[in-house]
């Protein structure tokens, strides 16, 4: 990943020596839409800087039925599975 400055505003306000920490770990990742990044129950061992685009929090109803619960953009930090 490039040395900034970062489009995710969760790096962007962190002090220069933590994101100095966080750098050799941080690497671009295009997902396409429609991925599903975990499963309830799972162990999470990633973390997603959103930089573009949006990810949605969802659930399934008894029914059947999907139901966002939150939609996520370059403000957010969100764990997932490798």
């Amino acid at each position: 990943m490039a040395a900034g400055p970062y489009m995710n505003l969760f790096l962007a306000a962190l002090a220069p020596k933590d994101l100095e920490i966080l750098r050799p770990f941080l690497k671009p990742v295009e997902l396409r839409q429609g991925t599903v990044l975990s499963d309830p129950g799972e162990r999470v061992e990633d973390i997603l800087f959103i930089e573009t685009g949006m990810i949605s929090i969802t659930t399934t109803m008894e029914d059947g039925a999907a139901l966002e619960l939150a939609s996520l953009g370059r403000e957010a930090v969100v764990g997932c599975l490798a």
